[in-house]
């Protein structure tokens, strides 16, 4: 059996290790020959998805995907507009799209990847159109363990036409699971039949057993903290400029908390290769006052390394989500900022809910206390002094997260992989 993998994120080790869990689960279902990665973007060697394990029986292919033109663009709109007998015809003007179209058509089974909320927020027409062209070349198709919503409420035509074509597509798909409550909520809102499930990574179980990452391993395990910060204002619809200084001075006032203890503040950047955190670490760096006490890891750690430099520290604060699922499959106590459902919703559904702070209602007063200057302290504070008795409960929160995950996965190849 011949699988597409299609609209995997590049640059993120959250998305690196979606790749890594799905790829190994489909392998090992024996069910596949051949599985193809088409990426959400142009990748480098150090983008490609690799596994710990070999697999020859297994043929994997590795697509990129280019920027598209401004033609590009109005083909794929058009694409939704037209008989489909006539948007195949356009599609043949683009070598991107042709490509893209070709890959689906000579596949057995379709799986839109795990990942963030492009039906939604990022309002993504990419990934659109392809579960839009799969759907019309008749191929089984599937949207596993992917975020939903909310979709973009505001006037005007290409909005409309988003919006109409996300829920068609959606609730006509062979397949759908989503990865947290809050995408279940807006799925349900539109009746979009759908299996509950977790972040596809709680299925993969595999670790590497001691960080190789020297400045690391000098520090001795439980002697630093980790903290993942995440520039927003640079790139996500919710967030603008305006919240800048302010998000700079929350992390600021998290790292300082544990440099005021004298503890090793390690920020570990979740971006890497052509779009990496660096810059933006080394910005909060210079405004904190024990800057000696603070050390931007390289870029260059894969996620597994990463879940180890998580395991052998004190705790976690994190704003970005993936950073925080590495921290439960590790069973160390972590706060999570939350900037969007995803993040929130899935540790409401694992019975975490207080190990989080919501960043919106933080920028836009929508709670009140979180705009208060101890807030974050506090939650600071009670994690600290609680690390045993959380420890304990994460460890239960990752075994039925694992659970969950395995259940879907199971699901999905009896409902949706077997022939």
């Amino acid at each position: 059996m011949k699988v597409l993998l299609m609209s995997l994120a590049v640059s993120n080790r959250g998305d690196e290790a979606i790749g890594r869990s799905m790829l190994e689960a489909l392998i090992n279902t024996g069910l596949i020959s051949e599985i193809t990665i088409l990426y959400n973007g142009t990748i480098s060697p150090e983008e490609k998805i690799t596994l710990l394990a070999d697999y020859p029986h297994v043929k994997i292919n590795h697509r990129s995907s280019k920027r598209l033109n401004f033609w590009e663009r109005k083909v794929i709109y058009l694409t939704f507009l037209l008989p489909f007998v006539l948007s195949k015809l356009l599609i043949k003007t683009s070598s991107s799209l042709r490509e893209e179209s070709k890959l689906i058509q000579e596949s057995d089974r379709v799986i839109n990847a795990p990942g963030g909320v492009d039906i939604g927020p990022y309002k993504s027409w990419n990934l659109l159109w392809r579960l839009f062209v799969s759907q019309e070349l008749k191929k089984p198709t599937a949207f596993y363990a992917r975020s939903y919503g909310p979709l973009p409420e505001a006037e005007g035509f290409k909005n409309k036409l988003f919006r109409k074509t996300a829920k068609s597509i959606l609730g006509n798909l062979d397949y759908v699971s989503l990865r947290d409550t809050g995408s279940q909520y807006y799925a349900n809102h539109n009746d979009i039949t759908h299996k509950p499930t977790v972040d596809c990574v709680f299925l993969d179980r595999n670790t590497v057993s001691s960080c190789s990452v020297r400045n690391v391993r000098e520090q001795g395990k439980n002697n630093y903290a980790v903290v993942t910060i995440n520039a927003l204002g640079l790139w996500h619809p919710w967030y603008d400029k305006a919240n800048e200084d302010l998000l700079d001075k929350l992390y600021v006032d998290i790292i300082s908390f544990f440099t005021s203890k004298k503890i090793k503040v390690f920020l570990l950047p979740h971006l890497y290769a052509k779009n990496n955190d660096k810059k933006y670490c080394k910005k909060i760096i210079s405004l904190c006052e024990d800057s000696n006490l603070v050390e931007c890891l390289a870029d260059t750690f894969d996620s597994y390394t990463q879940e180890c430099i998580i395991r052998n520290s004190l705790c976690l604060v994190s704003a970005r989500f993936h950073s925080i699922v590495f921290s439960i499959k590790q069973n160390t106590p972590f706060l999570g900022l939350s900037y969007e459902h995803k993040t929130h919703k899935t540790l409401q559904q694992l019975g975490l809910t207080e190990f989080s702070i919501k960043l919106q209602s933080f920028f836009k007063d929508e709670v009140p206390p979180s705009r208060e200057p101890d807030y974050v302290i506090n939650k600071l504070e009670s994690l600290f002094n609680n690390m045993t008795r959380n420890k304990i409960r994460i460890k239960e929160a990752d075994k039925n997260a694992f659970n969950i995950a395995l259940e879907t996965f199971n699901d999905f190849v009896i409902n949706f992989l077997k022939p």
